[in-house]
């Protein structure tokens, strides 16, 4: 882990090859293959997949993978953070190179500002469901760029199974697909529990619960990462303002709604 987290304060990113086993990658590409078969447009060569969560639990593997979690403790304090988006993105053949870009909140803030700032404000993690190459659109990144210009672009090749983890300000891109086979990747961005999420994963969570019962206790453990214990505005003038913030939580829902599926 602390390997990692070198590489981070380093050139702004690591790649850590083989973490998910033969079985677990197969287990992901079936889930994502069905998704995928589903959602994809008719002529589209770059398909994004929302919701995975939601879609199929085989993906919560990916959520809660300890390495992650360990180096997302040490990049923003214990439990300091919480996931901002989670999805697929796959690029098919002759799908065109997407343009260099940094991550979520940082295409929002000045470059002055986000270089400037020692808050760290996100984490990119992605899984490599397919082997990752310069011939089918593997990512490329700008090392050093987190921290100004960077250095001259590489191409972040490595094995289906593989975990890539970044710095949000790492300048990147993905190259173009020129092979004849389909580049696969699943991943979340992990924000400081501050700032205002991508997309909406407390609701994402309560379909969670809704959708799989059974699974409950592991939902409990790992909701607060979807923002169940995130405050949700509510009207300070209330006479119950306590009760309002309670009643609002995300975490009251969720166990409302696990306590009747247990029924």
């Amino acid at each position: 882990m602390n390997d990692v987290i070198d590489q981070l304060n380093g050139p702004g990113y690591a790649v850590i090859e083989n973490r998910l086993s033969p079985l677990e990658l197969w287990h992901m590409r079936i889930a994502y293959g069905r998704v995928l078969c589903r959602i994809k447009r008719e002529g589209s060569v770059h398909e994004r997949l929302p919701r995975l969560l939601v879609e199929d639990p085989t993906f919560w593997r990916l959520l809660t993978d300890d390495l992650v979690l360990q180096v997302a403790d040490q990049f923003f304090g214990t439990r300091g953070y919480i996931c901002s988006s989670f999805s697929g993105n796959t690029l098919f053949p002759g799908a065109d190179r997407i343009a260099w870009h940094r991550d979520y909140p940082y295409w929002a803030v000045p470059e002055e500002v986000s270089l400037a700032s020692n808050t760290r404000l996100s984490l990119q993690t992605m899984w490599a469901i397919d082997d990752f190459t310069e011939e089918n659109g593997a990512t490329m990144v700008r090392p050093g760029s987190h921290l100004g210009p960077g250095a001259s672009p590489i191409s972040l090749t490595c094995p289906a199974g593989s975990l890539i983890i970044f710095d949000s300000r790492l300048i990147h891109s993905a190259a173009s697909n020129k092979s004849n086979k389909m580049r696969r990747m699943a991943g979340s961005t992990l924000i400081l529990s501050c700032v205002i999420p991508m997309e909406d994963m407390p609701n994402q969570l309560l379909d969670m619960a809704k959708a799989y019962p059974w699974c409950a206790d592991e939902i409990k453990e790992f909701a607060w990462l979807l923002g169940a214990d995130q405050r949700v505005p509510c009207d300070i003038s209330s006479s119950s303002y306590e009760k309002a913030v309670a009643d609002r939580m995300v975490r009251t829902k969720l166990n409302k709604i696990l306590s009747q599926e247990e029924e």
